[in-house]
C-alpha cells in the first residue's frame, strides 16, 4: 500500500507540472504577446493616417487615428525596428525610424516627423539647364539633401540619377546643366540623417528649351573693332554687306545685303565658323529659320543657305522674294544631318548672288537653327 500511495503522488505531481507549462501565468520571450503604442505629431498636431510598422511585418502594423494614436500587438520580444511614414496628396512624405527593445509593453509616448520637403516648379530654364529650389527640413537630425533626376515620373532612389548632394540644411537650391534641348526631366529631392531617409519631396517636371545652334543670330552683339556682328564674317564683296540700326525685324541691328545695280553676278556671304560638332544629332531633323525683307527684284537673285561639314548640307532659297515688298516675313528650310558625319566642326555659309543689274536690297534678322 506504502508503494503503491508513493505511486500516484508521483504521477500527480508530474500532471500538475504539464498544465502549469502549457497554460502558464509568465511572459514568456518566445510568446509574441507584446504590444508597442505611442502618438504621432506634426508640426505640432496630432497625425492621422500615418503607417506604423514593425520590422516591415504585414501583421505587425497600425494606422495612426485622428488623435496621432497607434497600437501595434503581438510583437515578440528582443530587437526591433519602428517605421513611421506618413504619404501627402502631392506624393510627398515624411518618415522616421526608431530603433527599440521591447521586453513587455512598450509606450514610446510622443513620436514627431520632420516636415516634409517642398521642391517649387522649376525656374530659369533653359535649352541646356534648370534651377531647382525647395524648402529647408525642419529635421534636427538632418545630413543631407539628396537630389535626384530622371526621364519619366516614376521616380526614386532606384530608378533616378543623383544630381546634387547638399550637407548644409539651407543650400536648397541647385542649377542642373548639360540637359538636353526638348526633353522633360522630373526631379525629387530626400532629406537623409545617418540611418536614413526622414522624406521625400513632391515630384517637379519642366522641358528644356529648344537650342539655337546659331549664336548672336539677332545680331544685337557688334565687335567694336570690326563694327560688325560678333560670331558673324562677312566676305566676298563686303562692302556691299552692312549692319543695319533703323530698320530691322527686331532690336537694333540686323544684316543688309545693299547691293547696286552695277555689281551683278557677284557673291556675298556672311557665315559663321567654328560650330561644335556634337552640338548636333546624327540623324536628326533641323530648321533653319529667320525673318527677311526684300526691296528690289527678288526674281533676280538667289539666296543660299551652306551648313559645311564632312560634306555640303545646302539649299537655294528658291529665288525667294516676299508677297509684298519692304515688308518683314519668314522663311525656314528643313534637313537632317548626316548618320556618318564627324567632322572638326561645322561652317554655316550665307549667301546672295544677284544676277541681273538692278538695285537690291535685302534684311536678314532672328536667324535659327533649332532641332
Amino acid at each position: 500500500m506504502k508503494t503503491a500511495f508513493h505511486s500516484i503522488t508521483i504521477v500527480m505531481l508530474i500532471f500538475t507540472a504539464a498544465y502549469t507549462t502549457s497554460c502558464g501565468g509568465s511572459n514568456d520571450s518566445s510568446v509574441g504577446n507584446f504590444q508597442v503604442s505611442g502618438r504621432i505629431f506634426y508640426q505640432g498636431q496630432p497625425l492621422e493616417g500615418a503607417q506604423t510598422v514593425i520590422d516591415g511585418t504585414a501583421n505587425l502594423r497600425d494606422t495612426t487615428d485622428s488623435d496621432g494614436l497607434f497600437t501595434i500587438t503581438d510583437v515578440a520580444s528582443g530587437d526591433h525596428e519602428l517605421n513611421i511614414l506618413k504619404s501627402f496628396g502631392n506624393e510627398a512624405f515624411t518618415e522616421r525610424s526608431y530603433s527599440i527593445a521591447v521586453n513587455n509593453d512598450t509606450d514610446m509616448k510622443t513620436l514627431e516627423l520632420p516636415g516634409a520637403v517642398d521642391l517649387n516648379e522649376p525656374q530659369d530654364v533653359g535649352s541646356e539647364s534648370m534651377l531647382l529650389s525647395w524648402s529647408f527640413t525642419d529635421a534636427q537630425d538632418f545630413r543631407e539633401y539628396k537630389l535626384y533626376r530622371h526621364t519619366s515620373s516614376g521616380l526614386d532612389e532606384t530608378t533616378g540619377t543623383l544630381v546634387h548632394v547638399s550637407t548644409e540644411i539651407d543650400a536648397v537650391t541647385f542649377t542642373d546643366k548639360d540637359l538636353e534641348p526638348l526633353s522633360e526631366y522630373f526631379y525629387r529631392v530626400y532629406v537623409m540623417n545617418n540611418f536614413g531617409r526622414l522624406g521625400g519631396s513632391n515630384i517637379v517636371s519642366a522641358t528644356t528649351l529648344n537650342l539655337n545652334v546659331i549664336q548672336n543670330g539677332n545680331f544685337e552683339q557688334i565687335d567694336s573693332s570690326s563694327g560688325f556682328a560678333r560670331q558673324w564674317t562677312a566676305y566676298g564683296f563686303t562692302e556691299d554687306i552692312v549692319m543695319e540700326e533703323n530698320d530691322c525685324y527686331e532690336g537694333s541691328h540686323c544684316v543688309l545685303y545693299d547691293i547696286g545695280a552695277e555689281n551683278d553676278g557677284r557673291e556675298y556671304w556672311i557665315e559663321q565658323t567654328d560650330i561644335a560638332p556634337d552640338i548636333f544629332v546624327k540623324g536628326a531633323r533641323y530648321l533653319l529659320s529667320g525673318r527677311y525683307k526684300l526691296s528690289g527684284s527678288g526674281s533676280d537673285i538667289s539666296f543660299y543657305y551652306i551648313l559645311r561639314g564632312d560634306e555640303d548640307i545646302s539649299n537655294e532659297w528658291d529665288n525667294t522674294h516676299p508677297s509684298q515688298e519692304g515688308v518683314w516675313e519668314e522663311v525656314s528650310f528643313e534637313f537632317t544631318i548626316p548618320q556618318g558625319e564627324s567632322p572638326s566642326n561645322y561652317q554655316l555659309m550665307l549667301g546672295l548672288i544677284k544676277w541681273t543689274e538692278s538695285d537690291i536690297q535685302l534684311w536678314i534678322d532672328n536667324l535659327s537653327l533649332e532641332k
